[in-house]
Parts: C-alpha cells; sequence; structure tokens
C-alpha cells in the first residue's frame, strides 16, 4: 500500500480470468447507467460487504482503530 495526502493506492493481485470478471462487472455497471462505475468502487463496496459478513474482524477493527490513529498522529508528528 501506498499512501498520498489524497490516496491510498493498493496494489490487488488478480488471475487473468479474474480481471476479465472485474472489468466486465465494471462495463456492465456502466452499460445500465449504474454505480459502481470503477473497479476502485466495486472493490470496495465488496470490501464493505465482505466485513458485515466477518463480524470478529469488524470487532476487532473497531476495537484497535483509536490505536491505529494514535500511531498514525505519531508519525504525522514526527514529520512535521
Amino acid at each position: 500500500m501506498v499512501r498520498s495526502k489524497k490516496y491510498n493506492f493498493v496494489v490487488v493481485l488478480l488471475s487473468d480470468e479474474d480481471m476479465d470478471k472485474l472489468a466486465m462487472a465494471v462495463q456492465f455497471y456502466r452499460a445500465m447507467g449504474r454505480e459502481p462505475r470503477s473497479m476502485s468502487a466495486v472493490m470496495r463496496e465488496a470490501f464493505k460487504e465482505w466485513l458485515e459478513n466477518h463480524k470478529e474482524v469488524k470487532q476487532y477493527i473497531e476495537a484497535n482503530k483509536p490505536l491505529l490513529e494514535k500511531a498514525q498522529q505519531v508519525q504525522e508528528a514526527e514529520k512535521a
């Protein structure tokens, strides 16, 4: 993952077959004039749905998010 001030970039490894399916899914939504209209939007939506089906992971994230935020604040303070 690479972070910038505005965006986070994540490299996703997919087989050719899965990449074709993802591209065709985006093509379908664009043709129908519906959302999501980008590969990133499809992956974000899929992650949200996955997270809803894995309650234990969601609980872990919610419990540990304050620690992550604190660590990020320390990193930002060190850069300044």
